[in-house]
């Protein structure tokens, strides 16, 4: 009895020591503003590290060290927090990032997904289509505009009327496969068009 009571006890410690390594961190955050991608951190009170890595990933899965906050950090009293910035973040895709608290472990992962429309108006991911895609136009959020969506033939399969904001989704259920392409007018005269497959 008294061996399986040690074992239990060993177990929950261990599992202790694991869920924890989450609670290092009160607030781990990634947001977009404009080109950049700003990292909020706060570590939580009680806990402190030497210095902290920022790993980024594309896949959630392969992380690379793209910068530092070295000395010590946090504190044995309140929560601290930081801020990284990602100047070249990975374009028109999902950003994945983690933070290395070094000798505390490591942070469960945010994800951003990082818009860079260059001379582009539209993009569209994923293109081709095989279940749902996002549409974001380059135009004010406030917008209002109408979406017509076209056969390679020409022939209209699709409209979407009313649409509000800088962004719509595609659904590849609603086609037959193929290529297509929408053209997007907008309430104050913008409009775009874009090519697309759904397979």
């Amino acid at each position: 009895m008294r061996r399986s009571k040690t074992i239990l006890l060993i177990i929950l410690v261990l599992l202790g020591f694991k869920v924890s390594k989450a609670q290092y961190l009160s607030t781990f955050t990634a947001v977009q503003i404009g080109a950049e991608v700003e990292l909020s951190i706060v570590v939580a009170a009680g806990n402190t590290c030497n210095g902290m890595n920022i790993l980024r990933s594309p896949d959630g899965i392969n992380y690379s060290e793209i910068g530092n906050i070295a000395g010590i950090c946090g504190s044995t009293s309140e929560d601290v927090k930081y801020s990284w910035t990602d100047t070249d973040p990975l374009r028109n895709s999902v950003n994945y990032y983690r933070i290395d608290l070094i000798t505390l472990g490591y942070s469960l992962p945010v994800t951003v997904f990082y818009l860079h429309f260059d001379k582009s108006p539209v993009l569209m991911y994923p293109n081709p289509v095989t279940s749902n895609s996002n549409v974001y136009l380059n135009i004010g959020r406030n917008d209002v505009f109408d979406v017509l969506i076209y056969s390679v033939e020409g022939r209209l399969v699709k409209s979407i009327s009313g649409v509000r904001g800088n962004h719509f989704m595609i659904s590849a259920e609603d086609f037959i496969p193929g290529m297509y392409k929408f053209r997007v007018i907008s309430s104050r005269g913008y409009s775009a068009e874009h090519n697309f497959i759904v397979n």
